[in-house]
């Protein structure tokens, strides 16, 4: 199989030495020519940007299913947990929706949105490494809100909720769960 990004590079390479030389000092080619080489070398652009479109798409819509279950479990871990009859700490109940939506998270990642062959051992590392990042981050927002500011604990689980799914997928497709090339053998 051809790696698309592979043989798009090598046509644009192809079409920069034409554009490069048709611009040859005395070579007899108009304006013109110039014209369509650098039309040409736009098409390939948007050619490859179309491709990535379509590679990337399904990926985003995946992730974003699978994002939105483990916002809804988040969400609602969060809030029936904060209010009565359990009623604990938001903090407490903050911890638990993440550790609930972390779970599904990886799992529906790890499998349907990423559909990683290999085992655990290089992705479950690095998704731990975001997600607990990700996890002090809100901790420490939900913490800062509630306990210095004094603000309604269900507005800052709204923002929660909206902030993290955005930098987890930011983070998790670009490294977590990013496909290393052949004969890659480091981290």
């Amino acid at each position: 199989m051809v790696d698309e990004r592979d043989s798009a590079g090598g046509n644009e390479r192809a079409l920069e030495a034409q554009v490069s030389g048709a611009g040859g000092g005395g070579s007899g080619c108009s304006a013109g020519t110039t014209k369509s080489n650098h039309g040409q070398a736009s098409a390939a652009k948007a050619s490859e940007a179309t491709a990535w479109h379509r590679r990337r798409l399904p990926v985003i819509g995946r992730f974003g299913m699978v994002g939105i279950i483990a916002t809804l479990l988040y969400f609602m871990t969060t809030t029936i947990l904060g209010r009565p009859p359990f009623s604990i700490d938001p903090v407490a109940a903050n911890s638990a929706g993440v550790a609930v939506s972390l779970l599904f998270s990886y799992l529906g990642h790890h499998r349907f949105t990423f559909g990683v062959a290999s085992g655990h051992g290089r992705s479950l590392p690095r998704f731990l490494i975001v997600s607990g990042g990700l996890f002090v981050l809100s901790s420490a927002a939900m913490a800062a809100a509630r306990y210095v500011w004094s603000y309604d604990h269900m507005l800052v689980t709204a923002c929660i909720t909206i902030c993290y799914p955005v930098m987890s997928y930011l983070i998790n497709s670009a490294w977590t769960f990013a496909e290393r090339p052949t004969g890659e053998h480091g981290n």
